[in-house]
């Protein structure tokens, strides 16, 4: 969007907010529940919503960083931000597990994709786990099972970073390990919360790996953030 303080533009920017302001109330009503929660195949409504609400909210964080914007155009970003973030929250709590979390995964999968998105898909599913039920529960072992995919990130980005040198290269794979390693934290912190100490201990072998690759993630940031120290010398 190119928008600047004329009476058409303004306008257009208060529809705009306007119908994402009615989107938001319409994902409220029971209808919109029933199709969004279709498990029908050929139901991918509610995810495609998602996804596009996703990839706008990242676009509107993108728009509002320019500083050379006025004031009501700022505003007009703010606002818009604030309203897709109550809309993206309502999509997410009503997409059925299983196309939230392979919706989430795709993104992380993207190479080079907006580490913005990212870490908000991120944010989303450490938020999403504590709606659910502990383990053992059919939901539960669907978040379990996205671990080892988290870990395989970790891992991927840091084989990344051995060939890309440049400094902005290694300050976007630090702040996605960060925000994986928090998703991490809040899956397995809900999930084993308050479980016996025999079946934790066999659930939550799949979290063993995890701790080499925090190791390496560690040695790596370190390393990257001495290097940005002596390149801002």
């Amino acid at each position: 969007l190119s928008v600047d303080n004329t009476d058409t533009s303004l306008s257009a920017m208060l529809t705009v907010t306007d119908l994402i302001s009615l989107l938001v109330e319409s994902l409220k009503t029971s209808a919109a529940l029933r199709v969004i929660k279709g498990r029908t195949r050929t139901n991918t409504l509610g995810l495609q919503l998602w996804q596009h609400l996703m990839q706008f909210h990242a676009d509107i964080l993108d728009f509002s960083s320019n500083n050379e914007l006025d004031v009501v155009t700022m505003k007009f970003w703010n606002q818009l931000f604030r309203t897709t973030q109550e809309c993206l929250n309502q999509v997410q709590s009503i997409l059925p597990i299983p196309h939230f979390l392979a919706s989430v995964l795709s993104l992380l999968k993207e190479k080079d994709g907006h580490v913005g998105l990212q870490r908000r898909a991120l944010r989303l599913l450490g938020e999403r786990v504590t709606y659910i039920e502990q383990l053992p529960s059919s939901e539960g072992t669907l978040f379990l099972d996205v671990i080892p995919d988290l870990i395989a990130l970790l891992n991927e980005k840091g084989m990344d970073e051995k060939r890309d040198f440049s400094l902005q290269k290694r300050r976007r794979s630090m702040v996605l390990h960060q925000a994986v390693l928090v998703a991490v934290e809040q899956i397995a912190g809900h999930l084993f919360g308050n479980r016996d100490r025999d079946m934790l201990m066999e659930e939550s072998s799949v979290l063993v790996p995890c701790l080499k690759s925090i190791c390496v993630c560690m040695t790596e940031n370190l390393k990257h953030i001495e290097d940005i120290s002596n390149a801002s010398d």
